[in-house]
């Protein structure tokens, strides 16, 4: 068996939001004339710009460069006549540290248990790795894993098959010998089961009237479907790669914790179609 693990939300908070994107906002809104926003605050004018740059670049068929934010970004400054460079990648390497990041309390024990049980964990994210790096190493997370996917290395995006198969290819087995485990229904569900995989969504905050079911069983309630149809829909990405959100957003198993992982990893490898780990 091997594992892949979504990052943000999953594992860490990245400095996007308490550090870099407040010190961008800082940065541009001297060249923000109010007039342009309508009336709307700056600060929230700003981000919705970056922000739909971001979603132009996606409509177009650039998926990876829609997650390009030092080019996003940098978009945005000439626009607003800013004539500074604004470098994402060295704010990022400046935030990293208290309180603009910070790993799940369940994570390190959960990844100390698995790397025992499993032949090779792996993280794919949609942020690039030049974004990510500095955040896994600042947090002491690099040596739990065999490798990691990203977008500006492997020329895709969640949920494109791309980015899994590459896991599948490195982890040396069957593509149902693999995990994914994330929290989006689009990318963490629909692109792992795309490429053969499992899929085990977290979902730190789920309804408390759904958190009384287990794991396993929970995919298979209406009322869970109909709100993992509703999410699905909400992340906004399932029209652009095709997704049919009724089938292919159903997870194998959903936790609110990784401290349920091991469990429900037992579970899914005693399933007679499930490959064994190697010897």
């Amino acid at each position: 068996m091997f594992l892949t693990f979504d990052l943000d939300r999953v594992l860490i908070q990245n400095p996007f939001a308490l550090g870099v994107f407040p010190e961008v906002r800082r940065r541009l809104r001297p060249y923000v004339d109010r007039s342009m926003t309508g009336g709307t605050d700056p600060d929230l004018w700003i981000m919705r710009r970056i922000v739909g740059a971001a979603e132009d670049r996606a409509r177009a068929g650039d998926y990876v460069g829609s997650y390009d934010w030092d080019a996003i970004v940098q978009g945005v400054a000439e626009e607003l006549g800013c004539p500074e460079r604004l470098d994402i990648e060295a704010m990022v390497h400046s935030y990293c540290r208290l309180p603009y990041i910070a790993a799940y309390g369940d994570v390190v024990p959960a990844l100390e248990t698995l790397r025992e049980r499993a032949d090779s964990l792996w993280w794919i994210s949609n942020g690039f790795a030049r974004y990510q790096l500095p955040v896994v190493e600042a947090l002491g997370l690099e040596g739990y894993f065999d490798g990691y996917f990203a977008p500006e290395l492997h020329g895709a995006v969640k949920p494109q098959t791309e980015l899994f198969r590459a896991a599948i290819a490195e982890a040396g087995q069957p593509p149902a010998a693999g995990v994914h485990v994330g929290d989006r229904f689009t990318d963490d569900v629909a692109g792992p089961k795309r490429a053969g995989m499992r899929a085990v969504l977290i979902e730190r905050h789920l309804p408390e009237s759904l958190r009384h079911v287990p794991p396993l069983d929970l995919p298979r309630l209406d009322v869970f479907r109909a709100w993992a149809v509703y999410q699905a829909r909400r992340e906004g990405v399932a029209d652009l790669f095709g997704i049919d959100v009724e089938e292919e957003c159903v997870p194998d198993a959903v936790i609110t914790s990784l401290e349920q992982l091991p469990s429900i990893l037992e579970a899914l490898a005693d399933e007679p179609q499930y490959p064994r780990r190697k010897n």
